[in-house]
Order: structure tokens, then sequence, then C-alpha cells
């Protein structure tokens, strides 16, 4: 069981109480904390985290195989959890954005990160 995230803090139900989360929505959320995070950041686990934020800020096969790499390296942790692809892309304001595809049982999740 976890606590719903929502614009980086907690999300709060009708009586101001954190909404809990379970199962797959629960695992994506874990998913995307970990492709957020700047790997090395938390202290109390400095093994959380990507090296996403390592790319250069341009798209292209090269930067895709490397954005696959990082965001394998960041779900080592979660078994249930395998990348796919991973693809990169220019926003409008300069920031880089990483499409990750995960394969969870028989589905595949579209995540995105911002490469910060």
């Amino acid at each position: 069981m976890d606590t719903l995230l929502e614009n980086g803090t907690h999300a709060l139900d009708e009586r101001g109480l954190p909404i809990t989360i379970t199962g797959l929505r629960a695992l994506i959320q874990r998913l995307l904390i970990r492709l957020s995070v700047r790997k090395g950041s938390f202290l109390p686990d400095p093994s959380l985290g990507s090296e996403l934020y390592r790319l250069p800020c341009s798209a292209g096969e090269q930067n895709n195989r490397l954005a696959l790499h990082y965001a394998q390296q960041a779900l080592l942790q979660e078994p249930g959890a395998k990348v796919e692809q991973a693809v990169c892309r220019l926003m409008e304001e300069g920031s880089l954005a990483v499409s990750v595809t995960v394969k969870i049982d028989d589905h595949s999740y579209p995540l995105e990160v911002v490469a910060l």
C-alpha cells in the first residue's frame, strides 16, 4: 500500500486524508518515482533513482539507446517491470522528455518523465 502523489504532494480525499493506492497503480507510481528522481539524491537510499538527467538535451537513436540503458538500470529493483523502449524528444521550453514503455505481466504501459 502506498499514498497517491499528485503534483509533487500527497493527494487528499474529501476528508483531507491521504488517498491510498495498491497493486498496479502503486507499482506504476513507484516506477515513475524511480525514473524521475536523480540517482544518488535520496539520502536514505542513494541507489534509488535514474541517471536520465545525464542525457544530452537532444533527440536521436544514440540518445534513445542511452535512455533505455538508464531506465533499465533505474528499474532493476522492480523485477515485475521490464523496460521495452525509451524515446527522447525535445520539448518546446528546451528540456528533454523521455517516454519509457514498461511491460508488466502481459501489458505494456507508457510512462513519461522529464530529464532534468
